[in-house]
């Protein structure tokens, strides 16, 4: 993951200071990728959480109502809908009392009565009774401009700003533990997932925002095809769409039904989703999705047809290639704290066994939310869209632009972007804060020491070195004194030897010459 300015930011400000932060970004910017490093490299206890069970799963956490012991149901700060069991109670001041930092992903799923309650529990339980959260460091990571949180009718009137113990909308931005508590927000803005197509990105980018070009528009609607397209997931808007075109399509098929049922962990969290089914009903003929890395070209989110079965194996056509597809084991770390280390540690792994294989021929938006299909999709939105986002989470699931096929074509009434979103959008990102500031300018402090104190023994070595290269310098110089005595004495000496040859050699001669006479 290449770490970017925005993301160095954010690390600093969860590992450097104590501050609140808000990750925002569109799909593909690594937020979620992001979380886990964060939790992976931290010496703080740390706890994540999320609004859906899938969102938990996918970031290894527990979801809020399950963390927090919540009842389903509007959260009033005089009324918090919570479980008093005396083991809820004990879970609620046992996760709290030594709780540093709480991490919330998917955040803009977060609705306001929720987000208050979160407070309100942490300023009961939390490290510092009555400051915000408790004194807990809250971080949190998520995309306005997707799916907003969910308001059943019965409640809708708690957010839209007439009842005064109510909100002003159902965002999180609008809860008063938000406003109360200060947040510095980054936005994440390089986008990770679609690199590779980066036209196809910037669109995607202008869809999120509701800023639609023409050509843009024309771009997708070429993308619209009638015709039953057998290899493509059909994306459509409710959950009763997607089940019925599924049962509809696995009760045509004729043949033998096999069933496979999961092994799970007895420790696997209860609030956690299971990352396939449960009992996974399969005949030839099905069209299944893999979900799982299984190995070499076999990646979570591509799309298939069963085409035989037995008692270890079933066999699966994705492309022109016929692949064995086995049960597989999914392996998820389960994070706790180590007092004694101060810092989180892996201490356990939940198992969920099962064969890797999910009915595919339809999913709805709010399932696709966070994923990455490797199949085509073929989208289908019916009459109208209803709600500021699904537009832009169906069709920024694929990578490519060839990847999408339209049931019909997008209008500007479909491209819904919420205003209140896209007001608090427009805020410009914080500026550092004090924090940030404080831990900078610690660590140029501590730059600055080490230049010095590397300096200073630069220094001293380069001392030691001068005085041993006058040393040597030194005996240099008495070798060469010494080489230059001994050539003197050697001169001498080859002198003397020449002038006791010639007096030899003299006196030789005479002595030759006497004894002639």
């Amino acid at each position: 993951m290449e770490v970017t300015s925005e993301i160095e930011r954010v690390e600093t400000l969860f590992h450097r200071t104590k501050e609140n932060f808000l990750v925002l970004g569109s799909a593909g910017t690594g937020k979620s990728m992001l979380l886990r490093k964060l939790v992976e490299q931290s010496h703080k206890n740390v706890a994540v959480v999320a609004p859906t069970g899938l969102a938990a799963l996918l970031a290894g956490g527990r979801t809020i109502h399950s963390f927090f012991g919540l009842k389903w149901g509007l959260q009033r700060r005089d009324d918090l809908q919570v479980s008093n069991t005396p083991e809820a109670q004990d879970n609620r001041r046992r996760r709290a009392s030594t709780l540093e930092v709480l991490l919330i992903d998917k955040v803009s799923m977060v609705r306001a009565d929720v987000f208050d309650a979160i407070d309100a529990l942490l300023r009961e339980h939390g490290p510092r009774r009555d400051a915000p959260f408790g004194g807990v460091q809250i971080g949190l990571f998520g995309d306005v401009l997707q799916l907003p949180p969910i308001v059943e009718n019965n409640v809708r009137q708690a957010f839209n700003g007439e009842d005064p113990l109510g909100w002003q909308s159902e965002w999180f931005f609008d809860a008063r533990a938000f406003h109360r508590a200060s947040f510095t927000r980054v936005t994440l803005t390089k986008a990770f997932k679609h690199s590779d197509e980066e036209v196809f990105a910037n669109r995607l980018h202008r869809l999120r925002e509701g800023r639609l070009q023409p050509e843009d528009f024309v771009a997708f609607n070429s993308r619209v095809s009638l015709a039953e397209l057998h290899d493509a997931i059909a994306v459509v808007a409710t959950n009763d769409q997607a089940d019925n075109v599924n049962k509809e399509k696995f009760d045509a098929l004729k043949g033998e039904v096999q069933t496979h049922t999961a092994q799970i962990s007895e420790d696997w969290p209860k609030y956690w989703d299971f990352p396939a089914d449960e009992n996974l009903d399969i005949k030839r003929g099905a069209r299944v999705l893999l979900v799982a890395n299984i190995g070499g070209e076999l990646v979570n989110g591509r799309l298939g047809e069963v085409e035989d079965f037995d008692e270890e194996q079933i066999w699966v056509r994705f492309g022109n290639e016929r692949h064995p597809v086995r049960r597989y084991q999914w392996e998820i770390p389960i994070w706790g704290w180590n007092a004694a280390s101060k810092r989180m540690e892996e201490i356990g792994k939940a198992r969920f066994n099962q064969v890797p294989l999910k009915l595919a021929w339809a999913m709805t938006i709010h399932k696709v939310q966070g994923q990455t299909l490797e199949a085509d999709i073929s989208v289908s939105f019916g009459l109208r869209l209803w709600s500021g986002g699904q537009a832009y989470v169906a069709l920024s699931r694929v990578r490519k632009l060839e990847q999408l096929h339209l049931r019909r074509e997008i209008h500007q009434g479909d491209i819904l972007v919420e205003k209140r979103a896209a007001d608090f959008l427009a805020e410009p990102d914080s500026l550092p804060c004090l924090g940030e500031i404080r831990a900078k300018a610690a660590e140029i402090y501590k730059v600055t020491r080490e230049l010095r104190d590397e300096t200073r023994d630069k220094a001293k070595h380069a001392e030691a070195a001068f005085q041993e290269m006058l040393q040597l310098l030194k005996q240099c110089q008495d070798v060469e004194a010494g080489a230059k005595a001994s050539a003197e004495r050697a001169e001498a000496t080859e002198k003397r030897i020449k002038e006791g040859l010639e007096r030899a050699r003299k006196t030789s001669w005479l002595n030759r010459l006497l004894g002639k006479f």
